[in-house]
């Protein structure tokens, strides 16, 4: 995530499962986290993305 801020972009955490995995992403400063915590996978057939902010 570090390199990612470096470099001005966004970072997204994916495949965590617990609030701990999403603590230490916010701690790391992640921007955003998609994840089993939020929903598990579903297919998309328009090819969006949905993820959810942490306010980093």
């Amino acid at each position: 995530m570090g390199r990612g801020h470096d470099l001005r972009i966004s970072t997204v955490g994916e495949g965590f499962e617990t609030p701990e995995q999403r603590d230490l992403l916010r701690r790391a400063g992640c921007n955003a986290v998609q994840g089993y915590l939020f929903g598990s996978a579903m297919p998309n057939p328009i090819g969006e993305t949905r993820s959810i902010g942490l306010g980093a």
